[in-house]
């Protein structure tokens, strides 16, 4: 069943692409931003389902779906949105089912289970789906395809290794020798060469027996990772960071999703060497986006989405001050005195403690205006 996916924003495309590549169900065929484009695409691609945005600046969902309808009265409508209050326009609009954002993978599956049933189609054979690899990079590594959880093909911790590696850098060439020196460095030449030929035969066989071909490619004595086919909460996670981050009521969904998606450290136990440039870019990526994340809320005077990720940041970066200063913010807007004193209390104690130091000037000052308008309120 074939479908096609309409959001102004480009994030939330590939968020929801990725989702359905994970689910199988669907086949997605097009993504447009513009709704013009989408309309004027309908007559060859000749979707199944359409997965459409509610609220676009340039036409309103509501009024694009009932384009569409006009012009494929067999066309089934899957509105997409950041806001519940449309969910009685989605429904009048004849959409089979209303997804609200952040997207629950319970929420997706049923609502593709609805569209079968409505057009009468069996379901796929989970066994007969293209085959897919997800790469799990955030918080663990780990390699899972459709059919199965953990996949046990990659034999040795070398060859998981060497995927990690290749998937890092992926879509790039990348010179044996590079890859020796960081994987094999205390191996001889001879050594080294044959470990590498081994486990790339070991990763080709996996991507292959998953239907993946010609996926890992060897010229001028480079490899070069094709990454169709592969996805990671890895590629989704950076997505967020590939133009400006400017939060907004509409986005705020998107970048929850994106923060959830970091569960920890990149490759999480396996502390490979040549990993650590990138596991510190995304742990201070991770960092950013939450602070921003709580600036919003603050301006916005939502406080309790704010607090949980604040204390999240410092349970796993216990000597950010920024993140301290945030939380304190909070506290203060809150008027919780008692919760105030604590956390300027911890950041006191962690800082004596692992670096001798004391909190900067801004913190303390806040610490001080604190008690000078308890005290004015007295």
């Amino acid at each position: 069943m074939k479908a096609i996916i309409v959001d102004d924003e480009q994030p939330s495309i590939d968020m929801l692409k990725i989702l359905l590549e994970e689910d199988g169900r669907v086949e997605v065929t097009g993504t447009y931003r513009k709704p013009a484009e989408a309309l004027a695409m309908l007559d060859k691609l000749k979707p199944d389902v359409v997965f459409l945005d509610i609220q676009m600046p340039l036409m309103n969902g509501l009024e694009l779906a009932e384009l569409m309808l006009d012009a494929h009265d067999e066309l089934e409508i899957i509105f997409v949105t950041a806001y519940d209050h449309y969910a009685l326009d989605a429904f009048q609009a004849s959409a089979i089912d209303y997804l609200l954002k952040p997207i629950a993978e319970a929420g997706l599956d049923r609502a593709i289970s609805r569209l079968f049933k409505r057009k009468r189609t069996v379901v796929p054979n989970p066994a007969s789906l293209q085959p897919h690899v997800y790469i799990h990079c955030l918080g663990r590594l780990e390699v899972t395809v459709r059919e199965s959880a953990h996949v046990p093909a990659l034999r040795t911790t070398k060859a998981q290794e060497l995927l990690a590696y290749l998937y890092l850098k992926r879509d790039k060439e990348v010179s044996k020798w590079e890859i020796i020196e960081d994987i094999w460095p205390e191996c001889s030449k001879e050594q080294a060469h044959s470990h590498l030929h081994t486990t790339v035969y070991q990763v080709r066989k996996l991507l292959k027996q998953q239907g993946i071909h010609a996926a890992l490619s060897f010229r001028n004595a480079h490899y070069r990772l094709n990454a169709a086919g592969l996805a990671s909460d890895l590629a989704l996670f950076s997505r967020a960071f590939d133009k400006e981050i400017r939060i907004t009521a509409a986005n705020a969904p998107y970048y929850e999703q994106c923060l959830d998606l970091y569960q920890g450290d990149l490759f999480g136990v396996w502390s490979y060497a040549w990993s650590l440039p990138a596991r510190e870019k995304l742990r201070e990526q991770y960092a950013s986006l939450t602070k921003q994340l709580c600036r919003f809320y603050l301006q916005s005077e939502d406080y309790s989405p704010a607090m949980l990720r604040m204390q999240g940041l410092i349970a796993v970066q216990p000597l950010d001050e920024e993140a301290y200063e945030l939380l304190l913010q909070l506290d203060w807007k809150r008027n919780d005195r008692t919760a105030f004193v604590a956390h300027y209390r911890q950041l006191e104690q962690v800082l004596h403690t692992e670096l001798g130091l004391v909190p900067n000037e801004t913190t303390r000052r806040l610490y001080e205006e604190w008690f000078a308008a308890a005290d004015e309120e007295r």
